[in-house]
This record gives C-alpha cells, structure tokens and sequence, in this order.
C-alpha cells in the first residue's frame, strides 16, 4: 500500500463512495452486495490482506450527497483517524426532501458539515465545482483537506 487517500465525491458519487468505505474485504469481493446501487461492472478485490476500503482513506468529503443517509453509521466502522467533510449549496432551506436529506446528514454527527450560505457562500446550485465561484468553493474544500492550511483566492 502506498499510503492513504483523500476522497472527493459528488451526488450519487458520493453514495457510492459511501458504500465502498462501508464494505468489509469479504464483501468487496461480490458484486451481491451492490444490488440497487447503480454501481456496474466487475468488483475487484482490495490488494492486501485484510485491507479494507476505510482502511485506505484519510478524509472524505462529500457534495450534496443524496438522501436519506443510511440507517448505519455514515463511514461504518470509522477508524479513528479518518474525518469527514460534507458540503451544502445554496437553495435547500424550504425545499421539502433536502431539508429532511441536510437533517439526516447532520444527525448522523460523525462528519462535518459545511453549509457554504452559513461561510458567506451564496448562489451555489447542486454542481458547486460548475459555479461562477468555484474557486471560492474548493478553497473552503482544500483548506479543510490540508488542515487549515487552506489556499487564498484572490
């Protein structure tokens, strides 16, 4: 193993990117575990004995992820050292299924959340990266990942 990685997942990305982080190495090896995930193809095994998904990430952070979060614990069996970042647009205050998606996600308290109107943020649709102030978006994103070193945007 080379070492441990940061995520960055959008949407349903960041569903699947759920999903895989949860999974033991048993269950990464069948493709059963992924019915109703729209996830296809072949499943490869994680190299590594007893390598885990989780086990290879540092942080993830997730944009807009769909709801509802899963019943279980939103990482799974989290290893102490990973951290989670979740990331709100604008627009969802007052729109029926993303104030219950937003609630979900923060009740779960094992990530942070970042709601970009509460950081100054405003105008951001559901595709952030794709804003006129994208920039302004993954400088919030990055400072997080680095651990506050951040990047200045000018």
């Amino acid at each position: 193993m080379i070492g441990r990685c940061w995520i960055v997942a959008h949407s349903h990305g960041a569903a699947l990117a759920l999903l895989a982080m949860r999974m033991d190495e048993e269950q990464v090896e069948t493709e059963s575990e992924l019915r109703g995930s729209t996830l296809s193809g072949t499943v490869t095994r994680i190299p590594g004995e007893g390598v885990r998904m989780r086990d290879l990430v540092e942080k993830a952070v997730l944009i807009e992820p769909p709801g509802p979060p899963p019943d279980q614990p939103l990482w799974g069996k989290q290893p102490e050292t990973m951290k989670g970042l979740i990331v709100w647009g604008d627009y969802l205050k007052g729109h029926k299924i993303w104030d219950l998606v937003v609630k979900g996600y923060m009740r779960d308290g094992t990530a942070e959340n970042l709601l970009l109107p509460e950081k100054g943020i405003r105008g951001n649709s559901h595709f952030p990266m794709c804003d006129k102030n994208s920039d302004v978006v993954w400088a919030e994103i990055y400072g997080w990942l680095a651990g506050g070193q951040g990047m200045k945007v000018t």
